[in-house]
Formats: C-alpha cells, structure tokens, sequence
C-alpha cells in the first residue's frame, strides 16, 4: 500500500486538501490503527479496501496498489464524477 498516505497527503484529492488517518478510516469504514498498519507496510489491506480507496481518489487499483506508475488523478470533480459513471455503466 505505497501510495495510500502519498494520496491522503495531496491536496489534488477529493477534500482538496490533506485527509487524515481517521477520515480515510472512516470513508472506507476501517480502523484509523489499521490505515496506520497499511501505510507502514505492516499488513495489506483486502481487496475490498483497495477498491473503495481507488473510488474515493478516482485513481485505478493499480496505481493504489503501486503497479501503476502514471499519475491518474483526475483533478475536476465534474470529470472524476463522469469517469466513475462510465465506468460503472454496463452499456459503454
């Protein structure tokens, strides 16, 4: 979980400034000793949590997870919010 306290920590994020352990455990409804956990490398988080972290910063799992190395935030909320519902949309 590389890029879980670089995406809390940009203001490019959803709240347009830095979130906390405890906002981002209480997003994706865990523990803020668990995102602490997650940040240190100490345990991963399930797949579940990465999705809901990837929603929530509107950046692919894979960027989440370290994989991907291109920054994909997408920095207009109108955009993020299109994006997401083509994405979820089974007809595109």
């Amino acid at each position: 979980m590389i890029r879980l306290k670089e995406l809390r920590n940009s203001t490019s994020n959803p709240k347009g400034r830095k979130i906390s352990q405890q906002e981002i455990a209480n997003i994706i409804g865990t523990k803020r000793s668990t995102v602490s956990m997650w940040e240190l490398g100490a345990s991963d988080p399930d797949t579940e949590s990465v999705k809901k972290i990837a929603e929530y910063f509107n950046v692919t799992t894979d960027f989440v997870l370290g994989i991907e190395e291109q920054d994909t935030y997408y920095h207009d909320p109108e955009v993020a919010e299109m994006i997401n519902a083509a994405h979820k949309d089974p007809d595109l």
